[in-house]
């Protein structure tokens, strides 16, 4: 969203190349040095192929917990399947738990978050133009657009809907910069009220010694007179 209409195609405003991609917020901008604080895109891959083996892993877990409930224990074996989760529950400090009642649609909403982790980013060469797009789901899936193919109209639904918003291109301080800026800073006594008292008597009394000043050599100018 912006006040002003914003053409990506100017190539006076954005420099090329114009890349339209996903990325994590803390990784830096294309071509821009790792700052203290970011990730680089070597840790940005590496957390989300670790998310994606987290989701795999809990599905394979989930197919194994309804596996064993397909199976109908009897005799000794029972008994040992009994005394061996109960032994494995006790040696485990953390238990996860998975629904075996997944739905279609939570499924489909487990799959929306996975893709949806890292936010949309456009932007250009010289790191001018930085636009963050967010999912918006309540225009998802209900909006449609108009494609001309020749003499005729092809309306096109539109699954996903994203707002665009520029981030600020404005220079951020460093810790040191920022606390230099507020040493410089003026503090204001305690007692506001009685400094802005003393300073309006030492006002009061410049002005009296002015104008006695002023008086003292009229009377002069008189005598000589």
């Amino acid at each position: 969203m912006s006040k002003k209409p914003i053409d990506p195609y100017d190539q006076s405003e954005f420099t090329r190349p114009v890349v339209l991609h996903r990325r994590d917020p803390r990784a830096p901008a294309p071509g821009k040095p790792v700052q203290e604080g970011e990730v680089g895109p070597e840790e940005v891959l590496d957390s989300k192929e670790r998310e994606k083996q987290e989701i795999l892993r809990a599905e394979k877990e989930r197919q194994r917990a309804e596996d064993l409930a397909q199976i109908a224990p009897s005799g000794n074996n029972a008994a040992a399947m009994a005394k061996k989760k109960h032994k494995s529950f006790r040696n485990e400090k953390t238990t996860q738990v998975h629904r075996l009642d997944k739905t279609e649609a939570d499924k489909r909403e487990s799959d929306l978050r996975y893709e949806e982790a890292l936010p949309w980013f456009l932007e250009d060469a010289d790191n001018q133009n930085t636009w963050v797009g967010s999912y918006e789901a309540a225009l998802s899936g209900v909006n449609a657009m108009l494609v001309t193919d020749g003499p005729v109209f092809r309306m096109v639904p539109i699954e996903k809907w994203y707002r665009f918003t520029q981030k600020p291109t404005f220079k951020t301080f460093t810790i040191e910069e920022a606390e230099a800026q507020l040493s410089k800073k003026h503090k204001e006594s305690r007692w506001v009220m009685k400094t802005e008292e003393q300073k309006e008597n030492e006002k009061n009394a410049a002005e009296y010694k002015r104008l006695r000043g002023v008086s003292s050599y009229v009377k002069q100018e008189s005598e000589t007179f």
